[in-house]
């Protein structure tokens, strides 16, 4: 017999908010160009998601791993590892990777985005 098991569906939206507003969050909905969005603000952080639930997500991201939430470069490679056997691929020096990161499409919401084609994390700012 298995533990406890707790999926991401309808019934956990409403725990999800409850918790954000336990941790001291004001959440809101926002129409952004014909699309909801929920945004979550405590003191000078933004967290904008779809739901909630992504919402809590965000939050608790930012909460572990603090202002430098990004993955760094060795974090993304033992992820893709782990995850597929595939390694990041890498294009010339540091400084031509990020200038090639940086000339990707940008995220329309702001947000983190992966190229999957390329394997590759790109973060707009």
């Amino acid at each position: 017999m298995t533990g406890e098991s707790l999926a991401a569906a309808g019934n956990t939206e409403v725990p999800a908010y409850l918790a954000l507003i336990e941790h001291g969050c004001s959440v809101d909905r926002i129409n952004k160009d014909g699309e909801e969005r929920r945004i979550a603000k405590k003191g000078a952080l933004q967290l904008v998601a779809s739901c909630p639930l992504e919402l809590l997500g965000l939050s608790l991201l930012r909460s572990e791993r603090g202002p430098r939430w990004q993955a760094s470069d060795s974090e993304i490679d033992e992820f893709l590892q782990r995850r597929s056997g595939l390694r990041r691929e890498t294009r010339g020096s540091p400084k031509q990777t990020k200038a090639w990161e940086a000339s990707q499409q940008p995220n329309r919401r702001g947000g983190p985005e992966i190229d999957r084609s390329a394997m590759t994390f790109v973060v707009s700012s």
